[in-house]
Order: C-alpha cells, then sequence, then structure tokens
C-alpha cells in the first residue's frame, strides 16, 4: 500500500494513521500489509507496517522520480485519508492521478471536504482525481454535497464515518493520570488550538475567562491536553511555521486563569492509545480539536466542542452530539460553563449515546471494507503492462511538478497567464 496522509504530529492524524493500520491488518486477506507512508513529517513506531517514507510536499521533485515510479509499479493500492483532505490542494490530487497513470487503484477513506477556498487550479485537479478514485468513502453527509459539485460519480462515493471511531475504548481508564490532581469533584478535559483573532476582543482572555467559571462552578480540576506539542516539525507546504502549537496555546490561555491551582498540564505520552486511557479517567471534555472530540466520544465521554469549523459541527453531528457544540465566536464564561455543568449533570441531550457510538465503529468499518473490495477488484482484472505504465508515470509526474510549481508560484507572468486562461474559458463559456 501507499499511504498519503496529513503529519502524525497532531494527535488526531496520528489516530487516523493508527486506525488505518487497524483497519488494514483486519481486513485484508492475511493481514500481511507493507505500507510506504506519504506524508509532510516522518513518525513511525515499532510494529508497524510502515517500510518507507516520501515527503508529500517534495515528491514533485525531479530527484525523487526513479523512487516514485518504482512503488507505484509495487503497489496494490493508494490510500488517500483520512481527514478534510479534498480542500483543493495540489499534492493530494497529484498523487492520485500518479496513481491512475501507473494503474494503481485509488481509494479515498474516512474524508472530509471543504473546496470553499479552492483556486480554480485546484478545483480542476481535485475533480480530476476524483473521477479517476475506484472508491471514496466521506467521513459525513455534508462532504457529499462538495462532491456533487464536482461531478462525481454517486455510485464511486460511500458515507461511513470518521474512522477513528474505529479505535477501540481503553480497558484500563487511567483516571490517576496525571498524578498531581487537586481534590475536586470532577475532572475536566481541555484541547485547545491556536485561537483566531477575535473583532472587538482576545479569545484567549474569554476563553481562559470561561476556564475559570468551568473550575469554580464545576468543582472541578482541567486537564490540559496538547494535541500539538513543541517538538512537531509542522513545516507548512511553504516552508514556513503555520501556527503556534497546542501547548503554547495552552500555556498562553493558562498564563491569563486566576485559578491556576485547577489546572494541570499533561506533559505526558500523546500517543493517541495512551491519550484513550487518560481520556477515560475524566468526566467531561472541553475540546476544539475535532479528533479531542472523537476519542473523548470513543472512550465514553461527552464533549463539549468549540467549533472553529463547519467539519467540527458536522462530524459530531453524525455522532449525536447536539447540544454541546458551540461556535468559537459564541463561547463566554457562562455559556461554557452551563454546557459543561450540563454535561456533568448528564443533562437531555449531554449524555453519550453509546449505541450511536457503536453504529458509528460499525460505519468506520466501512472504510475497511473499501479498502479490502479495491484491493480484490485490482488482483482480479489485468493492469497495463508495465512498458507502457513506466512513460504514463513519467509524464504524469511532468505535468505534476508543472502545476506544483504553477500553484507555488507568485510570478506576475504566472499569475497572468492563469488569469488569460481562466478568461478564455468564461468567454468559451458565454
Amino acid at each position: 500500500m501507499i499511504h498519503a496522509h496529513a503529519t502524525r504530529y497532531n494527535v488526531g492524524d496520528d489516530a487516523i494513521v493508527i486506525a488505518a493500520h487497524d483497519l488494514l491488518r483486519r481486513h485484508l486477506p492475511g493481514g500481511d500489509v507493507e505500507v510506504l507512508d506519504i506524508t509532510r513529517d516522518r513518525l513511525e513506531r515499532p510494529g508497524e507496517p510502515i517500510v518507507g517514507f516520501l515527503p508529500l510536499y517534495e515528491m514533485h521533485r525531479v530527484r525523487y522520480w526513479p523512487r516514485i515510479v518504482a512503488e507505484l509499479l509495487r503497489a496494490d493500492l493508494l490510500l488517500i485519508g483520512g481527514g478534510e483532505l479534498i480542500g483543493g490542494s495540489v499534492e493530494f490530487p497529484g498523487l492520485a492521478l500518479l496513481a491512475a497513470a501507473a494503474g494503481v487503484p485509488v481509494l479515498y477513506f474516512g474524508v472530509g471536504a471543504n473546496m470553499s477556498a479552492a483556486s480554480t487550479l485546484g478545483r480542476a485537479y481535485t475533480r480530476l482525481a476524483l473521477r479517476s478514485a475506484a472508491r471514496i468513502v466521506l467521513r459525513d453527509g455534508g462532504a457529499r454535497h462538495e462532491l456533487e459539485a464536482l461531478h462525481v460519480r454517486p455510485d464511486r462515493v460511500v458515507v461511513a464515518a470518521d474512522v477513528v471511531f474505529s479505535l477501540r475504548r481503553p480497558q484500563h481508564p487511567q483516571g490517576d493520570v496525571p498524578p498531581a490532581m487537586p481534590a475536586t469533584r470532577h475532572r475536566v478535559g481541555v484541547s485547545i488550538r491556536q485561537l483566531p483573532d477575535r473583532e472587538g476582543g482576545d479569545h484567549y482572555r474569554i476563553l481562559a475567562a470561561a476556564l475559570d467559571r468551568v473550575a469554580e462552578v464545576c468543582d472541578a480540576t482541567l486537564v490540559l491536553l496538547p494535541f500539538l506539542g513543541e517538538d512537531s516539525p509542522f513545516e507548512t507546504s511553504g516552508g514556513g511555521r503555520s501556527r503556534e502549537t497546542d501547548l503554547a496555546a495552552l500555556r498562553r490561555c493558562r498564563s491569563l486563569m486566576t485559578r491556576v491551582d485547577r489546572v494541570v498540564l499533561y506533559e505526558g505520552d500523546r500517543d493517541p492509545r495512551r491519550l484513550l486511557e487518560v481520556m477515560s479517567g475524566l468526566d467531561a471534555m472541553i475540546a476544539m480539536r475535532l479528533h479531542a472530540s472523537v476519542l473523548a466520544l470513543v472512550a465514553g465521554v461527552m464533549p463539549v466542542a468549540i467549533s472553529y469549523a463547519p467539519k467540527v459541527r458536522r462530524v459530531l453531528e453524525t455522532a449525536g452530539v447536539v447540544n454541546t457544540v458551540v461556535e468559537t465566536d459564541a463561547v463566554t464564561p457562562d455559556r461554557l460553563a452551563s454546557l459543561t455543568r450540563a454535561v456533568l449533570a448528564r443533562g437531555p441531550g449531554c449524555t453519550v449515546d453509546v449505541e450511536r457510538i457503536q453504529h458509528l465503529r460499525a460505519l468506520a468499518e466501512l472504510n475497511g471494507t473499501a479498502m479490502a473490495a479495491v484491493v480484490a477488484k485490482r488482483r482480479a482484472l489485468r493492469i497495463v503492462t508495465r512498458s507502457l505504465r513506466i512513460p504514463l508515470v513519467i509524464g504524469m509526474l511532468a505535468l505534476h511538478y508543472a502545476v506544483t510549481a504553477y500553484a507555488a508560484s507568485d510570478s506576475p507572468i504566472l499569475r497572468k497567464l492563469g488569469a488569460a486562461f481562466r478568461s478564455s474559458r468564461t468567454g468559451a463559456g458565454r
């Protein structure tokens, strides 16, 4: 397999990769799997099926062409996902088109979609890639509308669930982690990412005041759980620092709080399986990260979700979490404390729907079923001969190199050419 995905230094993205490996082992005959990782930052653990690595944002460079050609000629399947990877970038669609040129089936699994910021080039490239895919397994129904707008064949699209729901609830909750816990009635986890600027106010000060209020009103210890630490080489495709880490955001928020005696920062292993154990010992979870909410639900803990992007509400609605989702701009001390108190009191609509989570776990398994079906079909078909596939892949590599260079370029000449192309297309349409 070739697996293209985001960085693993974010706990949520790491959980996706772990879930993907588990699905591969469970659903492929014999469970004998080798995985080439194509991602932003390399991270692997002992016992994982990863046998190699290629850098996602560098793979178009000529020095990687021999390796890419060799790997595509060996591959049985290209996996793209999970996460919100249908967004108009050129890297993931380019890889899908390379696989199509090599006669390798492409499976998008557990993916979300948000094409709102896609460029004309990104939209066209994504449309081509999706049309060439053997199967696209979405993590929520809202993403289907994005694909309909791209005119993707509906018979290739399946709506399932986020693959992280396929992870198993830990058998041994670790409620004593971290060890130095203040003596309070409740333990509430907190996961935030970098907060956006807020017109007329400061998100950090508002959230700090809200957490103070939760600690006081709910008699709670707040366990800060960073999903992105300072050890993360979170370089963007442009080569610059994209954002401050969750750890920095949590520390900044803590520095603005008055009830720091009720705050404990978790500094242990950020392996998602370890954090699942920690979450299992909590009474509630205040989560801005999408997968902080998903992992909390897997652990049997109800989240109070701060929705910083449409994907948060969309995915959580599939889990029946509606009453405890609040938009970022609507966070106030009283609102956050009220929602947390309702969760702790197990109020109406504020408890985990166990049957629904089990249903989502079964839906998430459809990602593994799709993997097995595509591989079986691949092995049953006669594929294009090797002598023909090599020039097709090299030709596609050259095209992808040009597309990537154009997408990353600020050249006035290229911008004018692009504008002229769009203008001619519009004129032809008229």
